[in-house]
């Protein structure tokens, strides 16, 4: 009877299947940026919380490589990256998101001329160790208008008012191979105007239309889900990544609920990795099924969030 019972034992364990959990915490690491126009970059995607053997591809799936913890991923040009893991032995998807690997473009300072009495008559001198044939814009924007440095006169940008202005510098060799500095143009004459919105400062009006991040489930919170939809195209520089405990990673973002990660606020399971924080509607007027954009901000400048907005005082706004 004992033997018989350890056989049947032994083939109910055979039929015991285990499966295993999609890890909720991945994210790129060990990151070298490849110079202009070469395959030396590398990165690592970092895959724990809890650890599994996945599947990660970084060609939208067209190819995998298999294992757990760090796996490296060598030889890489700068480009886009389209990341996605999966647990080993299932087309179970447990991670996609897109990682832009840059190309180091050397640090060029440029200088600049003040302007005078807030009249746009500043300009700023770019170094003369920049390729002619690179590219140059001066103003924030997700789709920022850039022009050929050999067109500049005397590789000067003129007709700039006093303000803080960011230069991108864009090799010709490779969208994915640029630079970002910042050049202030001063002001040495009178001061300019303090900046003003139409109606003042009780205006309830919304500057912002449609201003909103949205909302999911019941108003008193029931039902409410943490992650909300991402953003249309073209309002932000960053890439959607769902919140969790250790994301969205630098350069990504989620539209969450709560910081507190949990489907209802109150609910803490990543509790201790964000600082505890509310959709505006809740702090303001208890509702609590709204949506807020949490931001991990990017080792390198970039839009967070860029939306036109109409209805300002003419001649009453300048930097």
């Amino acid at each position: 009877m004992k033997r018989l019972f350890t056989l049947l034992l032994f083939a109910s364990l055979l039929n015991v299947k285990i499966f295993a959990q999609c890890p909720t915490d991945i994210k790129v690491n060990n990151i070298t940026y490849p110079t202009c126009g070469n395959t030396d970059g590398k990165f690592s995607v970092l895959v724990q919380q809890p650890s599994s053997n996945v599947d990660v591809s970084i060609d939208g799936g067209h190819s995998f490589t298999s294992g757990s913890g760090s796996i490296q991923f060598s030889n890489l040009a700068a480009n886009q990256y389209n990341i996605v893991v999966r647990l080993t032995g299932s087309t179970t998807i447990c991670q996609s998101f897109s990682y832009l690997l840059r190309a180091d473009y050397d640090n060029y300072a440029s200088s600049s001329t003040a302007a005078s009495n807030c009249t746009a008559n500043g300009s700023i001198i770019l170094n003369s160790s920049i390729p002619s044939t690179d590219s140059v814009s001066w103003l924030s924007n997700l789709n920022p208008t850039f022009v050929i440095i050999s067109s500049l006169t005397a590789r000067t940008i003129p007709n700039l008012i006093p303000g803080l202005y960011y230069l991108t510098y864009k090799s010709t060799t490779s969208n994915y191979c640029y630079h970002i500095d910042t050049v202030t143009v001063f002001n040495t004459g009178t001061a300019c105007p303090a900046a003003s919105f139409c109606g003042n400062a009780t205006d309830p009006t919304n500057l912002f239309p449609n201003g909103t991040f949205g909302s999911g489930g019941n108003a008193d919170g029931t039902n409410a889900q943490i992650n909300g939809p991402a953003l249309p195209a073209g309002i932000t520089a960053y890439t959607y990544q769902p919140l969790g405990a250790f994301a969205p990673e630098d350069g990504f973002y989620s539209i969450a609920n709560n910081t507190y990660a949990g489907s209802d606020i109150g609910n803490t399971p990543f509790s201790g990795h964000w600082y505890d924080g509310y959709d505006h509607d809740y702090t303001v007027t208890g509702v609590k099924n709204g949506y807020q954009m949490v931001v991990n901000a990017s080792v390198d400048p970039d839009i967070v969030i860029q939306q036109t907005i109409s209805g300002l005082c003419p001649k009453k706004i300048s930097v």
